[in-house]
């Protein structure tokens, strides 16, 4: 038994703080919408604190161990010490507790009592599915004895070998009581003499309340890593002591020539790690691939479980231990910047995950139950919670070096106050924090990429944060959100629409929506978004929409010819153009919704929501749904080449990627709504001319010079000599080659054009650049 300070009077208690379902959090730190309470609330705090002051210390760069680099909250290592901060108005007393860590056959204990916790779960559901067949019949009393034995088993060797790991309680080394002053802040700086906290020790807090109940011990919701998940201990981390290697590094400014590349790391490769993420995009995506300008990652601060998409987050300063060591991440964003390529990290500030958020059991003002349609959001009312997500967005941006954000779902990033333009305050205030963060510590490098996810297709989304206007509807000024650029959620839908068959949001499964959103950037609200077409993010997969319906990638719905026409579209029009990893080259494997969550209740919500959504796809909480979802990186190659040439074209021709709505005609006349005919020209270079013909049908427009059949006469724009620089039915690509290779074009000339197929035909004098 390891030996242990004496706590004192306080800690003896030893009292669990008693909660249930109708608190903010359970004793597992679940969150739940809160119901009634008569009694009223033990956390309840009479006031507001005192709004941070302005005048912080921020130093330029993470460099080396003798930068300083102080925060105001947290954890914050200063030379060989460590100083703690932390706000909690809902305690009286706070204990800082050094946790012993586990030995090396604890942690063997811990991950295979992860698994065999997966295994009852998956053995819990088969034995309700033979209990429903029993019932008609189906299956013998013997067959459904035996998985009863099974779970009974699991149940068992789960039991003997959570006796085997020693309690929290249990590896308490020391404890230290925090000082307090009057605005709730508990705090131990480093010239107190029982302060022997280092790098890498693991600590916890224990909160005594008003009326002398007293929590277990928490993970600090500040906390920089959880190396045994939300519930376990919190680690200091030093980020000075990473050596970066980025200083001559640009974060790029103009999205219209760039393109993006999405991914989930925990299924980007077999081993699930942000290690073996940085190893393939090097070697498989970098080298032989697409070679994308922007590798934006999905969310990969700390969640409950292993497996999670990303958006379950509440560790908002850790990165999640499943990918790795914060350093990890260093490391994968130091080398995407040896390699050319920008960062940006996916962002949840809209709501906070459902179980290990142990935010309201430190401040019960953290929370705002309800206020998403996810759950709780934060109480962005409160200026400390407020302060607490800007400051998170700064430390990835100085702690880690991200090039930017993708904002998750920014219309829900709100206070409770209408009417709904004072929501986008708090948007405002976390891009400006971004910038300010950025200007900091990166004065020769102060551009960042900010996209939003943002449904409302607002023009003033994307500019900039002094341009203002008066609202008439609800009378007040609207200003600039200060984004870079925003979801273009209507071209997807248009593009899925035309591919699959299928009419998305109501639009229609013909040329007539792609052409509208082609045209205006947006289709919904009507006339919307004309003039900012650049600003667009145009996709035709994403994690959401594919997960959230039965998690089938396009590839094996539609099939190679399908696939062509709707992996090139977004390359086509104005924007920046995302790929979702596997897209580019076919993968065929689902990326399904999948959680890890401990608690059954709150597993057995989520899977009901789903069904209610109409969502088929297999049980999210099983490891076989988790793994399934990983990349096989089987790749039709043909697919492949054809990502790869449309991308080297747009880098190639300027037409491809500048000029706006004024650089860009239409003619949707031809064949009825089946074909589309774009010319695009360059802003800054008039001299370059792409004309597209897109045809959104199953016809065969083949051109056949003898006999001057099925082809069509295409109106070319006078004045030029054309050339086809990239035809989808090409047979490198997997086509059937009816193709318009070879040939001279010139105005109403006849040309070929395949089903579900995209031609792409530049000015002769261009073209020489294009087919080098």
């Amino acid at each position: 038994m390891l030996s242990t300070v004496k706590l004192g009077s306080f800690a003896s208690k030893g009292a669990l703080l008693p909660m249930h379902r109708s608190n903010v959090q359970d004793a597992k730190g679940l969150l739940f919408a809160p119901q009634s309470n008569p009694k009223g609330d033990q956390f309840q705090k009479k006031g507001l604190p005192t709004p941070l002051h302005a005048g912080r210390t921020f130093l330029p760069r993470f460099g080396n161990a003798s930068e300083k680099h102080l925060w105001d909250y947290g954890t914050q290592v200063i030379g060989d010490k460590v100083r703690f901060k932390l706000w909690a108005p809902a305690a009286e007393t706070v204990e800082l507790l050094k946790i012993d860590p586990l030995t090396p056959q604890e942690i063997e204990i811990s991950n295979k009592l992860h698994d065999l916790k997966d295994e009852k779960k998956h053995a819990e559901v088969d034995l309700e599915h033979k209990a429903q067949l029993h019932r008609s019949s189906q299956v013998s009393c013997e067959e459904l004895q035996e998985f009863h034995e099974l779970t009974r088993r699991l149940a068992e060797q789960i039991q003997e070998n959570e006796n085997r790991l020693r309690k929290i309680g249990d590896r308490v080394v020391k404890a230290v009581i925090l000082s307090k002053d009057s605005q709730g802040n508990f705090y131990l700086d480093t010239s107190h003499p029982e302060n022997d906290f280092k790098p890498g020790s693991l600590y916890m807090y224990r909160l005594k309340y008003a009326d002398q109940a007293v929590s277990k011990p928490l993970p600090d919701y500040r906390s920089q890593s959880q190396p045994e998940d939300v519930h376990g201990p919190s680690q200091i981390v030093d980020p000075h002591q990473f050596v970066w290697e980025d200083q001559n590094w640009k974060t790029p400014q103009d999205i219209r020539k760039l393109v993006s590349y999405r991914l989930h790391v925990g299924t980007f490769t077999p081993e699930g790690t942000l290690k073996a993420a940085s190893q393939q995009l090097q070697e498989e995506v970098f080298k032989k691939g697409t070679n994308p300008d922007i590798v934006e990652v999905m969310p990969v601060t700390e969640f409950a479980g292993k497996r999670n998409w990303g958006y379950d987050l509440v560790g908002y300063y850790a990165v999640e231990n499943a990918y790795g060591h914060p350093d990890d991440f260093r490391r994968f964003v130091n080398e995407m910047h040896k390699q050319g390529k920008a960062v940006i990290l996916d962002m949840v500030y809209n709501h906070i995950g459902p179980e290990g958020a142990y935010f309201s059991q430190f401040a019960r003002e953290f929370a705002r139950p309800g206020i998403t349609p996810w759950g709780n959001g934060f109480n962005y009312d409160n200026p400390q919670v407020k302060q607490f997500v800007l400051d998170n967005v700064k430390f990835w941006v100085k702690a880690f070096h991200v090039d930017g954000f993708r904002f998750d779902m920014t219309k829900e990033i709100r206070t409770a106050k209408e009417p709904a333009p004072t929501r986008d305050d708090i948007i405002r205030d976390i891009t400006a924090a971004a910038y300010q963060a950025k200007k900091e510590a990166f004065p020769n490098n102060p551009h960042l990429l900010l996209i939003a996810e943002d449904g409302r297709n607002a023009n003033r989304t994307t500019l900039p944060h002094d341009w203002k206007w008066k609202d008439h509807d609800v009378h007040e000024d609207q200003h600039g959100l200060g984004m870079t650029a925003q979801w273009n959620f209507d071209f997807h839908h248009a593009a899925q629409s035309v591919v699959t068959g299928y009419s998305h949001m109501g639009g229609p499964t013909d040329a007539a929506g792609l052409a509208d959103v082609l045209e205006r950037g947006f289709r919904w609200p009507e006339g919307n978004w004309n003039r900012l077409l650049e600003q667009a993010v145009n996709f035709t997969q994403s994690h959401d929409e594919i997960g959230n319906w039965e998690g089938a990638r396009i590839y094996p719905k539609v099939g190679a010819q399908r696939a062509r026409l709707s992996a090139v579209l977004k390359y086509l029009v104005p924007g920046l153009p995302m790929t979702f990893a596997g897209e580019e080259y076919g993968e065929q494997n689902p990326f399904y919704y999948f959680v890890n969550h401990s608690d059954p209740l709150l597993v057995k919500d989520i899977e009901e929501n789903k069904k209610r959504n109409g969502n088929p796809q297999p049980l999210c909480t099983t490891r076989e749904n988790f793994e399934s979802s990983k990349l096989s990186w089987k790749k039709d190659e043909g697919l492949y080449q054809m990502n790869r040439d449309i991308i080297r074209l747009r880098h190639l021709l300027p037409a491809m990627w500048e000029g706006g709505r004024e650089q860009m005609r239409i003619d949707r006349s031809k064949l009825g709504s089946n074909v589309i005919l774009l010319h695009r020209w360059g802003k800054e270079h008039p001299n370059s001319h792409v004309f597209i013909a897109i045809n959104c049908s199953g016809y065969n427009y083949k051109f056949e010079p003898e006999k001057q059949q099925h082809g069509f006469d295409v109106p070319f724009p006078p004045g030029f000599t054309w050339k086809e620089v990239l035809n989808t039915d090409n047979t490198l690509y997997g086509g059937e080659g009816s193709t318009n290779a070879g040939r001279l074009l010139n105005d109403n000339t006849a040309i070929s054009l395949p089903p579900w197929g995209v031609a792409i035909f530049s000015k002769a004098s261009c073209a020489k650049a294009a087919e080098a």
